[in-house]
């Protein structure tokens, strides 16, 4: 294991000090992190596709990108107002008790210290809880998930809840997994994680999916998803077209 990268916490000396022994720890090499000069408190975090990678905050909490991922911190307030942005997936763990916020494209997650799960892009926004228990703005609806209890929605459709039985998978297997899920949602993970397109205009998103695909391969991912649904897949470059056969 390649050894953890540490970014402090804290600006120059010719701008306002925040704390220096504030932290995050990246863990793994695959990541990319930038400041612009118009916002140079706020840090953001990239995880190139095909890959799944750590960070750890100040307060200990975990955090797992998976794929083409961003999350963003404001490093002057973190301490303060512990919130952060997340565009793609990320799997969080908040260590500490207290108010945590994720703010995603369509909504917010506001943690009473847990263990869950987000995945949002254009198409789909879902949400799930592995532990505790955390409070969703999701549309115009709140939504309190436990465990077990998910919420997802497909584009401006009305918010859905759901259960599963699955547990969070440990970091580093080599195969991402799913229990009923919508085909929706298994289209924007393998878009995220391998960083591709879909035309799935042929197809029934609402199909559910209970399975896995191979993080090694896109072809051999796109096999073991659409072979058993009865549905043809085309991969060329970075677009991926779904038939039904």
């Amino acid at each position: 294991m390649s050894q953890a990268k540490v970014v402090p916490l804290y600006k120059k000396r010719s701008v306002l000090a925040i704390a220096a022994s504030v932290a995050i720890i990246l863990l793994g090499s695959w990541f990319f992190f930038f400041r612009t000069d118009d916002q140079p408190n706020r840090l953001e975090l990239y995880c190139q596709a095909g890959k799944t990678k750590e960070i750890i905050l100040p307060d200990c909490t975990l955090i797992r990108l998976s794929g083409a991922s961003m999350l963003a911190v404001n490093l002057e307030e973190f301490t303060e107002k512990r919130e952060v942005k997340l565009e793609g997936e990320g799997y969080f763990a908040v260590r500490k008790k207290g108010h945590f916020q994720v703010n995603f494209l369509a909504g917010t997650v506001i943690v009473l210290g847990t263990e869950f799960d987000i995945l949002s892009d254009k198409e789909v926004s879902s949400v799930k809880c592995y532990e505790g228990k955390v409070e969703v703005g999701l549309g115009a609806g709140t939504y309190m998930l436990k465990k077990g209890n998910g919420v997802r929605q497909i584009k401006t459709a009305i918010p859905e809840t759901y259960n599963f039985k699955e547990e969070m998978p440990e970091s580093g297997l080599p195969e991402i997994r799913f229990e009923g899920a919508s085909l929706a949602e298994v289209c924007s993970s393998l878009s995220l994680f391998y960083d591709v397109s879909f035309d799935t205009k042929d197809i029934d998103l609402s199909r559910s999916f209970t399975g896995m695909y191979k993080k090694s391969s896109l072809d051999t991912a796109l096999f073991m998803v659409f072979e058993p649904m009865g549905i043809r897949f085309e991969h060329k470059s970075n677009s991926v077209t779904l038939k039904n056969k």
